[in-house]
């Protein structure tokens, strides 16, 4: 888990969010990003305020090592120099990281496109009639589009 994170540290410089977050906790927007009030955003309830049965819950995102593998497949092992072994993750992240056309691939193909991928996959396989999906508003778009490659029948609905 350790390399793991190590290689993810290569590929995208470091582990901060270069545009920043919102912070709906603190109703604060941190960095550059902006936020479309038509979301109207809120805080995550815990779950059993949701009505979300915990045990029967499905994590349908993709873990750190699947997105790291699945690069490497594409592009070859991410590999690892003494200053990314040397350097502390507290620490500010001085080394070389990969090309930024790498690290582009990486936030689109990985981080969004196979991620959404991943949850389209998941929501048409369920039989379920409930499906409850927590995930990031950058997601959205995309996730619908993997839908609708599955099955052209899904539509939004206004509300």
């Amino acid at each position: 888990m350790i390399n793991t994170a190590r290689k993810f540290r290569k590929i995208q410089g470091d582990f901060q969010a270069k545009n920043g977050y919102l912070d709906t906790i603190n109703n604060k927007i941190y960095g550059s990003i902006s936020y479309d009030a038509k979301y109207n955003l809120v805080n995550q309830p815990e779950f059993t305020v949701m009505g979300i049965d915990t045990l029967t819950a499905v994590n349908a995102d993709l873990s750190l090592e699947e997105l790291v593998m699945e690069f490497e497949k594409k592009h070859g092992e991410v590999h690892l120099d003494s200053c990314d072994n040397n350097t502390g993750f507290s620490e500010s992240y001085e080394c070389e990281p990969l090309t930024k056309k790498l690290k582009k691939d990486f936030k689109k193909n990985y981080i969004l496109g196979l991620r959404n991928k991943n949850l389209a996959d998941m929501i048409n396989a369920t039989s379920s009639k409930n499906i409850f999906v927590i995930y990031g508003a950058r997601h959205y778009k995309g996730m619908f589009e993997e839908l609708r490659e599955i099955d052209h029948n899904w539509k939004l609905l206004k509300k």
